[in-house]
């Protein structure tokens, strides 16, 4: 995964030890591993649009999938969320203010979209639902999640998440279109 300003390069890099995530410096072709040794299976690294942080998706021996955000240098690792199997990889928002991913429970079925603040410790559950093969988008001004789903009738369904700064502090308002 590039860097918006083009001159990093994040990458999940396996060695003879473990996968890590790597990041290239462009200009002076140094690669440096930004993920502890205790996190021997790090992979998927996403850049927040402003570049200033990486998502990427830690997993156990159990399968359990984790998300951490740290700087591109490798300062300031923290876990947001994370000890499930069936987290489905982050995605900035374009604004880079939230991460938001999509969650399965195995047992229920249940999929959970969540916000996660890019600044804090803050995480939102935003929308439940039992409907499998979702898409999930941010509109391009960062204000609007969409949820297209593909339901059981071979039909589909679109569900709006609007008005997100308010959603954090008077609750998500969510709007389903077939």
């Amino acid at each position: 995964m590039w860097s918006p300003d083009g001159a990093q390069l994040a990458y999940g890099a396996l060695t003879s030890v473990r996968e890590g995530v790597q990041v290239l410096d462009m200009a002076t072709g140094e690669a440096r591993d930004i993920t502890p040794a205790a996190l021997s299976a790090a992979q998927s690294p996403r850049f927040a649009p402003d570049g200033r942080l990486l998502s990427f998706v830690f997993v156990l021996d159990d399968n359990s999938r984790h998300v951490y955000m740290v700087e591109p240098d490798g300062e300031n690792l923290r876990h947001v969320f994370g000890g499930t199997p069936e987290l489905h990889e982050p995605i900035w928002s374009p604004d880079g203010r939230y991460l938001t991913l999509i969650d399965r429970n195995r047992q229920t079925g249940q999929m959970t979209v969540y916000l996660i603040a890019a600044e804090g410790e803050a995480t939102y559950p935003v929308f439940q639902t039992y409907q499998p093969n979702q898409d999930l988008t941010w509109s391009p001004d960062g204000q609007r999640l969409t949820l297209s789903m593909h339901l059981g009738d071979g039909t589909s369904s679109i569900v709006f998440v609007d008005n997100l700064d308010t959603a954090l502090t008077d609750g998500v308002t969510a709007t389903e279109a077939s």
